[in-house]
């Protein structure tokens, strides 16, 4: 458990450090703040006391990047997606309302039906579809003494994800059929854990944040800008080729939002705009060579 030399010395905690955004979230944390990051083995979020656990720290903000995102398979496992993505933002939010430590949480595009038509701005009204999307959802209203971010089709440099997905197959030589009747923006992880950072510094408004990407595409169009710029970035001869196909013909377990591109306008405004996607996505490729890629 990495953590600030001196127990007294003010830190922030964040909970679910080893994933794709947690990753991102320290890396971005950790030169401006004295970080804690248990892990999984230092506190369990579900059984573990949490009071006890954070007793003797002098904690100045607390970031949730804990969740289940199976989203098709919540469907079967819908005990286990509550239990991570509402009773745990419960805790974690309970904790911090008592001791006035700021929280900053992280919810979904999922949490809108997918019937609009322009990007959803925050104060929307949400009606989540599927156990994965109501269980973040019901999540949300917990993050009361904080922050809650809103994001969308979250890639990173590390850790999975869609573009590293369609890398693989590609490389693979996987026939690639995507689904281009579902629109949303990309986000690019070190993106989100910048607005992180920023919230934590500059302390605006409690409330919820939209913190995405700024391009509305589908999962086919953000396949083929991924793999062209790969395939450019490496200097490779391979012919980028993905079918467009409907949702329809991609049958899934659970619902998808048509249209989920969230409008994030206001977080650009206070804090910072996001990465181009273009740049983005050659980060994404100079840090995922083939060989590392297709490595064990």
């Amino acid at each position: 458990m990495a953590r600030a030399k001196s127990k007294k010395e003010p830190l922030v905690v964040v909970f679910g450090a080893s994933g794709m955004l947690g990753q991102a979230v320290v890396a971005e944390l950790g030169p401006k703040f004295p970080l804690l990051t248990p892990s999984h083995a230092d506190f369990d979020v579900l059984f573990g006391d949490l009071d006890g656990f954070l007793a003797k720290e002098r904690v100045i903000a607390v970031v949730n990047c804990v969740a289940y995102t199976h989203v098709d398979r919540a469907e079967s496992e819908p005990q286990l997606a509550r239990d991570l993505n509402q009773f745990w933002p419960k805790k974690l939010g309970a904790w911090a309302t008592l001791k006035q430590v700021p929280m900053v949480h992280i919810s979904t595009d999922f949490v809108f039906d997918g019937t609009g038509t322009e990007p959803y701005p925050p104060e929307a009204t949400i009606n989540p579809q599927g156990v994965y999307a109501k269980t973040k959802a019901a999540g949300e209203r917990y993050a009361m003494h904080g922050y809650l971010l809103r994001t969308s089709w979250l890639f990173g440099i590390t850790g999975h994800c869609f573009p590293r997905s369609m890398v693989r197959a590609w490389l693979t030589d996987r026939p690639l059929r995507v689904v281009d009747d579902q629109r949303g923006t990309p986000t690019f992880a070190p993106d989100l854990a910048r607005w992180i950072g920023q919230l934590l510094h500059t302390r605006p408004p409690f409330g919820t944040y939209h913190a995405s990407g700024s391009e509305v595409m589908s999962w086919c169009d953000f396949a083929r800008q991924t793999l062209q710029i790969y395939r450019d970035v490496h200097g490779l001869d391979r012919e980028v080729q993905v079918d467009a196909i409907a949702t329809k013909d991609w049958p899934a377990p659970a619902p998808r939002p048509a249209y989920s591109a969230l409008d994030s306008s206001l977080t650009y405004e206070l804090l910072s705009p996001p990465t181009d996607l273009t740049e983005a996505l050659r980060e994404f490729a100079i840090a995922n060579p083939p060989d590392i890629l297709l490595g064990p």
